[in-house]
C-alpha cells in the first residue's frame, strides 16, 4: 500500500471515531462504524499471506455481524410501535459487544491477534474499542452490564491461564481490562474515559516492548541479556498490567472501586476483585524468569538497539510516587 493510501486510511479511522463520538442520532453513529470498519481493514492489510486475507475477512465478518444488528434494532427502534426502549438498548448492547469483541463474542479477536502484526494489535485493544465503548456507554442497562463484566472478568481471567503466546495473554487481558470500563459506564462518561486512558498508557508501554524484543512467547521473555534498568522496567508494567498497587494500573481500579462502595454494589466488585487476582498471576509468571535465572542471550534472536525507549521507564516511575501521594488524601 502507497504511503499516501495509507496516510488518508489513518485519518478517516479517526475521524469516524469522532463522528461516531459527536453524533447526536443513531444513523450518523452507524455511519461512522462503517467508516471505521472500511478504514481499518487497509490498515490490517500489510502485505499479501493468508494470514493476513483470513484476519480481514475475520474482522470484515465479525464488525459487519454487530453492525447489521445495530441498524436493525435503530430502524425497529423507529418504525415499530410499543417496542420496549429496555429490549431495544439489550441489543444494541449486545451488537457491539460483538464489535468489541466481549465474551462471549471474543473468539474472533483472539484468533486475529495471533495473524496480525504488533501495532495493528495495538490498534484494535486501544482506538477501535473507543467508538462502541461509547455508544455502549449511552445505553447502559443494569442487567446486561452486569452481565457483560461477570463473563469479561471470568473470560480474561481464567482462559489466560494456560496460554503460552503473549498476543493471546495481551487479547485476555483487554477483556479483563473491558470489564472494569463497563462497570464505570455505570457512574458517569467521565470515569469510563479516565479509565480507558490510563489503559490505552499501560497497554501501549507494554506492546512496545513485546514490539522491540520481539516478544512472541511466554518462553522468550527472559532469553535477552537486559540491564538492571530494563528489568526494572518490564517488571513495573507487568504490574501495572495486573493492577497491583502502588503501582500507575492500580489507580483506575482503585477510583472505581470507591464509587462502587459509595453505591454499595459490594457483590459485583468483590467478584471483579477476585478474579482480578488471578491475570497477577500470569503477569507475575513473566516476570519470575528475570529474577531467577541469569542473563542469557540466542543467536537466532538478537535484540535490537535501543531496546526500550528510556521515557517508558520514567513514565513509570513518575507514576508509582503520584499514586503514592494520593493514597494519603
Amino acid at each position: 500500500m502507497k504511503s499516501s493510501t495509507k496516510m488518508m486510511m489513518c485519518i478517516i479511522l479517526v475521524m469516524s471515531t469522532l463522528l461516531v463520538m459527536s453524533s447526536n442520532n443513531w444513523i450518523s453513529m452507524w455511519m461512522g462504524l462503517e467508516m471505521n470498519l472500511m478504514s481499518f481493514i487497509p490498515t490490517i492489510f500489510e502485505s499479501k499471506n493468508n494470514k493476513i486475507s483470513q484476519s480481514c475477512m475475520m474482522y470484515f465478518m465479525a464488525q459487519s455481524m454487530g453492525s447489521i444488528t445495530f441498524l436493525a434494532t435503530i430502524l425497529m427502534k423507529k418504525y415499530v410501535e410499543n417496542m420496549d426502549s429496555s429490549f431495544i438498548y439489550n441489543v444494541i448492547m449486545v451488537s457491539m459487544a460483538i464489535k468489541l469483541g466481549a465474551p462471549p463474542f471474543h473468539l474472533w479477536l483472539l484468533m486475529m491477534m495471533e495473524k496480525i502484526s504488533w501495532l495493528n494489535c495495538l490498534l484494535m485493544m486501544t482506538w477501535q474499542k473507543l467508538a462502541p465503548m461509547y455508544i455502549m456507554s449511552i445505553v447502559a442497562q443494569e442487567t446486561m452490564t452486569q452481565l457483560l463484566v461477570i463473563m469479561s472478568s471470568m473470560t480474561g481471567a481464567i482462559m489466560a491461564i494456560n496460554q503460552t503466546s503473549t498476543r493471546s495473554i495481551m487479547a485476555y487481558s483487554t477483556m479483563t481490562h473491558m470489564s472494569w470500563m463497563f462497570i464505570s459506564m455505570k457512574t458517569s462518561d467521565k470515569m469510563w474515559l479516565t479509565y480507558f486512558c490510563m489503559y490505552t498508557l499501560m497497554v501501549t508501554f507494554t506492546t512496545m516492548y513485546f514490539m522491540h524484543m520481539n516478544v512472541l512467547y511466554v518462553s522468550q521473555a527472559s532469553i535477552f541479556s537486559m540491564k538492571l534498568s530494563e528489568k526494572i522496567n518490564f517488571i513495573l508494567m507487568m504490574m501495572s498490567m495486573g493492577g497491583l498497587p502502588p503501582f500507575f494500573g492500580f489507580l483506575p481500579k482503585w477510583i472505581i472501586i470507591s464509587e462502587m462502595i459509595e453505591s454499595k454494589e459490594m457483590f459485583i466488585m468483590m467478584f471483579v476483585l477476585f478474579m482480578n487476582l488471578i491475570p497477577l498471576f500470569y503477569y507475575i509468571r513473566l516476570c519470575t524468569p528475570l529474577n531467577m535465572f541469569l542473563c542469557q542471550t540466542q543467536k537466532w534472536q538478537t535484540p535490537k538497539k535501543s531496546l526500550i525507549p528510556k521515557y517508558i521507564l520514567i513514565t513509570n516511575m513518575l507514576m508509582t510516587p503520584m499514586i503514592l501521594t494520593l493514597s494519603f488524601f
